[in-house]
């Protein structure tokens, strides 16, 4: 899942993110913790969590019972953590990644799951996901389509005054 769907192709939403750096934070899964990848997911319960390679010092940060927390990236000062939520549910009432990338938002949370804070709220229709940080810090890369032809663009917002900035976006 994230920059790869399951056919092994690149998602055409994400593709201007390819190369850009930034490692996916821990696993966001229910239960179990694996090495940059999302865990198979059931119904249940949504997660973001730290922990070591191997499984130890396993630790939920913040979870929800029915919406899909993925592309958690931590901060480069290694003190928070960015993730997309998903918001649009499907039959069985869950929001999740398959059920599509519009109306989803961008948050932050401490590493100490404290201090969560939505950055970019969803809108009816809009994808904004797949947040990764400035060297820096002080300013977070997304993909959106909020624009008149819902077509993905390359967004900057900076943290501290919260203004976003288009990036120039290449095709693909």
């Amino acid at each position: 899942n994230g920059l790869i769907a399951t056919n092994g192709k690149h998602k055409p939403a994400f593709a201007a993110f390819r190369g850009l750096g930034g490692e996916p934070a821990m696993s966001i899964a229910r239960g179990a913790v694996a090495r940059n990848d999302r865990v198979k997911q059931t119904p249940g319960r949504f997660a973001i969590a730290t922990g070591r390679l191997d499984g130890s010092d396993y630790r939920i940060l913040y979870s929800r019972a029915d919406k899909d927390m993925t592309h958690a990236r931590v901060s480069p000062d290694g003190s928070r953590i960015v993730f997309t939520g998903y918001n649009r549910r499907d039959k069985e009432g869950l929001a999740t990644e398959d059920s599509g990338y519009e109306d989803t938002e961008i948050s932050i949370l401490n590493l100490d799951g404290t201090g969560l804070e939505t950055i970019i709220a969803p809108k009816p229709g809009v994808l904004a996901a797949n947040g990764d940080w400035t060297p820096d810090g002080k300013s977070i890369f997304f993909v959106s389509t909020d624009n008149a032809q819902r077509t993905p663009e390359l967004r900057q917002i900076d943290l501290a005054t919260r203004k976003i900035t288009r990036l120039p976006t290449p095709a693909g």
